[in-house]
């Protein structure tokens, strides 16, 4: 069992968003998914309802699609409070269940958590701080309509 943690420099509405995801055990790894302005406006219009929730909840997913591995849990800093947490979540295991159907990634543990109380979320932060000031290669302007798709 592992921990991927994620956190993000820039937020879902206030656009740029590099969403960084870290795992720490083993060999260190990370991806970083960058969103400018005009992307995340187009996002906006074209999702409706719920926008920012699935946004987020998308760039999350795409931060974690490669890193995850059976059994991890994976944690996200607390950046989404209250309802919008639970909604992001919900979207989550929806887009976990649908991509990896039939697979034991098909239903993740996941995890709200602030940095001082895990240090792969701390981790996750400081690499977001990188992102920000262009020290990560990042994965820019990501096509997220496949995973925005698993909410219909």
């Amino acid at each position: 069992m592992g921990i991927v943690a994620v956190d993000s420099s820039g937020i879902v509405g206030d656009p740029p968003i590099n969403m960084v995801a870290v795992r720490l055990k083993n060999k260190q790894k990370h991806r970083v998914i960058f969103m400018n302005k005009n992307l995340h406006d187009e996002y906006r219009k074209s999702i409706g309802d719920d926008w920012f929730c699935k946004l987020g909840a998308a760039l999350i997913f795409k931060s974690l699609e490669t890193l995850i591995k059976t059994g991890d849990i994976i944690q996200i800093d607390t950046d989404f409070q209250g309802e919008n947490r639970k909604r992001v979540e919900k979207y989550l295991k929806k887009m976990f269940g649908k991509h990896f159907y039939g697979t034991p990634l098909d239903n993740p543990k996941i995890q709200f958590i602030p940095p001082k109380y895990s240090e792969d979320v701390k981790e996750a932060d400081r690499k977001s701080r990188l992102a920000r000031h262009k020290k990560l290669e990042r994965i820019v302007c990501p096509d997220l309509w496949g995973c925005l798709d698993y909410l219909d």
